[in-house]
């Protein structure tokens, strides 16, 4: 075996490997654990190693006591901002960053145009506030992350008196904290303060009747802009308001069905369901030929949606004929300034010397006579036909001409 010869003041492997773990003990009680004890070192570079790290903990000992009022400022400073950002960020559901995230960080939202506004009436305020506040949504604060971002860009679409009610406000107020919900209020209080609208709904509400050309789902928004400007009600009373409204065949099949409708937006299902299963059979008739049977050799219809067209078609033309009988009797009523033809004059002098054949009189027909028959042979009170002593005489002649 060869042995191994140790220089005198030249440390060994065991020797430099119980040096780290004394270094490492020692860096161990900088980072604030409590150092593990050790033997006190006994070769040179273990001195040196030691000497250097307790330079290092002096070092650090002075730099953490310099600093430590900064550290522990910026450190709550940091905290705070987290904490005021955590609502807004849970709200957004987009973590706990104050900055709202897109689907496309590098490209930013389309914006959308909105139609100009002229104030005429609530109706077109509460359209134009709706598509504005769509656009909103669509924003997800990008370009309008405040209240008086969107008052700014929605007030150029403003035109003559809208924006002249807004133009009157700037200069009479310096309050520029208004909300979007104060705006909308204050401008639809310039067409019509809030009491009117509420008065000017119910009276309308009361008188809501749906028309026979208007759709169900027509009707309930007309209805539903009416409701939003007085105060919530019971979904039962809104229910029952709306079935009165409705049309009456509508109203009739529903409030006879078996299975109620429970809420109004139940209401709403059920007649729009009856509104489209009627309108299927209507498209149904009209497109199927007329059904019936055959009774004494003539057709008797049966198909009602034929009846319904015959009839109205019928109604058509006496409407017609009434208007054209209307129209010649004005026209025989006024006095034509066109001279009289001859051939009417031949016609009129044609009707007057005409005899009818009932009562023997001139100027009519008999198929229009309503006087009592009168006998042209004898003058009795018989039709001509049936005189007894014209037959005799008839008679009478045929025998003596087959005499001779």
């Amino acid at each position: 075996m060869v042995g191994t010869r140790n220089t005198p003041g030249r440390p060994t492997n065991s020797n430099t490997s119980q040096s780290r773990n004394n270094a490492s003990r020692t860096l161990s009680g900088i980072e604030g654990e409590t150092p593990i004890p050790s033997r006190q070192p006994t070769t040179q570079l273990e001195l040196d190693l030691t000497q250097r790290l307790e330079n290092i903990q002096e070092e650090f000992d002075v730099f953490k006591q310099a600093n430590q009022q900064e550290i522990e400022e910026t450190f709550a400073r940091l905290i705070q901002e987290r904490v005021s950002n955590l609502p807004s960020a849970i709200a957004r559901g987009t973590g706990a960053t104050s900055n709202p995230i897109h689907a496309s960080p590098g490209k930013p939202p389309k914006l959308q145009k909105l139609p100009s506004y002229k104030g005429l009436n609530i109706g077109e305020a509460k359209d134009f506030f709706f598509q504005a506040e769509l656009m909103f949504r669509n924003d997800d604060e990008y370009y309008f992350p405040t209240d008086q971002k969107k008052i700014d860009h929605v007030i150029q679409y403003f035109q003559q008196q809208p924006l002249a009610v807004w133009r009157r406000y700037e200069a009479s107020t310096t309050n520029s904290n208004m909300s979007w919900e104060e705006f909308k209020e204050y401008m639809c209080d310039a067409i019509l303060d809030k009491g009117n609208r509420q008065r000017h709904a119910i009276q309308q509400i009361i008188n809501a009747k749906q028309q026979s050309n208007q759709s169900v789902n027509s009707f309930v928004a007309h209805l539903d802009s009416l409701e939003e400007e007085i105060e919530s009600e019971a979904d039962s009373v809104c229910k029952e308001r709306l079935l009165s409204g409705l049309l009456p065949y509508i109203a009739k099949r529903i409030s006879e069905s078996i299975q109620q409708p429970e809420s109004r937006n139940d209401l709403i299902k059920q007649a729009c369901r009856l509104e489209n299963v009627d309108k299927m059979y209507r498209s149904q008739d009209a497109n199927d030929p007329p059904r019936g049977r055959r009774q004494n050799n003539t057709v008797i219809l049966s198909n009602s949606s034929f009846n319904r067209s015959q009839n109205e078609s019928s109604k058509q033309q006496n409407n017609t004929s009434s208007a054209t009988d209307t129209q010649s009797q004005q026209r025989s009523k006024s006095p034509s300034k066109e001279k009289p033809n001859k051939e009417n004059q031949k016609n009129d002098y044609r009707q007057r010397d005409l005899i009818c054949f009932r009562c023997q009189q001139k100027g009519h027909y008999a198929n229009g006579c309503t006087n009592p028959p009168v006998c042209r042979w004898c003058k009795g009170d018989h039709q001509s036909r049936a005189c007894p002593t014209h037959s005799q005489k008839e008679k009478n002649q045929g025998n003596d001409q087959t005499q001779q």
